[in-house]
């Protein structure tokens, strides 16, 4: 699963109890989370369920929990800054033991403003160059703040990554940044409805029946009009 949880921002408190709420209903075992920038949601979330695995770059905002043992596993700082903010861009790159297996995962978020879109691209080449070095097949996950058809995440795909959403449904917008979301209302920077939030999976992985289903997740409000977020999340149930 991955979710850009807007820090401390808005109602946070009343939005991280909803998020927690809904989260007992996906109960996935990877968490890769945006915009944390302290433990205390963390705390929260160690509170009701059972992560044993956690991997944090605080700095960045990025966090990976997991319910498998997570064996080598590093930070990228990325070398590519936006001159537009002053936010720390890096990625988690972690390998995780399941069933005998080995899936790496990588858990980033990329500089945000419509004009870095040459920024981001040269943060995914990064990126990439990392996981080519290492000769890993990685499920890549997080807040890459471009849409399909961009430079940036055409340059994922031409490294050999699927978009998940768009491999089951095709036809479908899959916005997960939505206007409709009164979040996003508080911004003073309007964008239109898009896909921002990512998990990519590489073809090589790609077999029959191995992605189980891939869904938009956070999407609603509780009954007082809360979202967990100002964007939605991703969930994917991969069957090894």
């Amino acid at each position: 699963m991955t979710l850009n949880t807007w820090g401390n921002s808005g109602p946070y408190q009343d939005r991280w109890n909803f998020f927690l709420e809904e989260l007992k209903m996906y109960t996935p075992d990877v968490l890769c989370l945006q915009e944390v920038f302290g433990p205390v949601l963390i705390e929260k979330i160690k509170e009701s369920f059972s992560y044993p695995y956690i991997l944090l770059a605080y700095e960045a905002g990025l966090v990976i929990m997991a319910r498998f043992p997570v064996g080598e596993h590093q930070v990228l700082k990325y070398k590519t800054i936006s001159s537009n903010e002053q936010e720390n861009r890096q990625a988690i790159l972690a390998k995780l033991e399941i069933k005998g297996k080995q899936l790496a995962i990588a858990n980033t978020h990329l500089s945000w403003r419509a004009e870095d879109e040459g920024v981001r691209h040269q943060q995914v080449k990064e990126l990439l160059q990392v996981i080519v070095d290492k000769r890993d097949t990685v499920l890549l996950a997080g807040d890459f703040n471009d849409t399909p058809g961009s430079a940036p995440i055409k340059e994922i795909e031409k490294a050999g990554y699927v978009n998940l959403l768009r491999l089951l449904y095709p036809h479908n917008e899959n916005i997960t940044w939505d206007n409709q979301n009164p979040f996003i209302q508080t911004h003073s920077v309007k964008f239109q409805n898009r896909q921002i939030d990512f998990l990519f999976l590489h073809k090589k992985l790609l077999t029959p029946n191995l992605v189980k289903s891939c869904d938009i997740i956070f999407n609603r409000p509780n009954p007082n009009g809360i979202y967990p977020s100002d964007h939605y999340g991703v969930l994917v149930e991969i069957k090894f």
